[in-house]
């Protein structure tokens, strides 16, 4: 039987240097944390600026090595 474990992710772009981050949908939705542009240091709310959400799915041999990964978007805009 194969384990599987899950990871929701927010796509954003940060609004001034337009260079965009990945981050675990808790912290950057739920918690509404702020981001801080690694390239121009801007610090903006993901939250009001996402662009996309999806669920990875990661497939995983039965010593917990994943041997694949799935996607599936998120509606919650």
């Amino acid at each position: 039987m194969k384990k599987k474990a899950f990871l929701d992710v927010s796509i954003s772009i940060c609004p001034r240097y337009k260079a965009p981050y990945a981050d675990a949908s808790w912290y950057a939705i739920s918690l509404a944390s702020n981001i801080d542009c690694g390239v121009c240091g801007n610090s903006w709310s993901p939250k009001k600026s996402q662009v996309d959400r999806l669920l990875l799915e990661f497939l995983l041999d039965k010593d917990g090595n994943v041997i694949d990964i799935k996607k599936k978007q998120i509606e919650d805009k």
